[in-house]
């Protein structure tokens, strides 16, 4: 899971994606496979703050996530889910301004 932290920068970020495998991770309480998510990057202070709540989000779904990060302002993230009604995925984010957004609109 990469992961960045470079001195003057004030937020680090960890993303938890591993595309057509089973979900790396499992949630104690069910003991199966993650399944809601296809992506989470999430924006800390810290690497470490980026990295459990990457893993936390991947587990807790979009809703869950976003009220999460609703009054810590010093979080954001880019959640992916799959989109059940066109058998796509769906981008949802929080605490990211516009102006700090810019999704990539063309692969290279």
């Amino acid at each position: 899971m990469p992961m960045t932290c470079r001195p003057g920068v004030r937020r680090a970020w960890a993303r938890n994606m591993v595309p057509n495998l089973p979900a790396p991770i499992m949630p104690t309480r069910t003991g199966r496979p993650a399944d809601g998510m296809l992506s989470t990057t999430v924006l800390a202070p810290t690497a470490e703050t980026a990295d459990a709540l990457s893993t936390a989000f991947y587990v807790m779904g979009v809703e869950r996530a976003i009220e999460f990060c609703r009054n810590r302002p010093e979080l954001g993230a880019v959640l992916i889910a799959p989109s059940r009604n066109r058998g796509g995925w769906s981008i949802h984010r929080a605490g990211i301004a516009d102006d700090e957004w810019l999704p990539e609109t063309e692969q290279a």
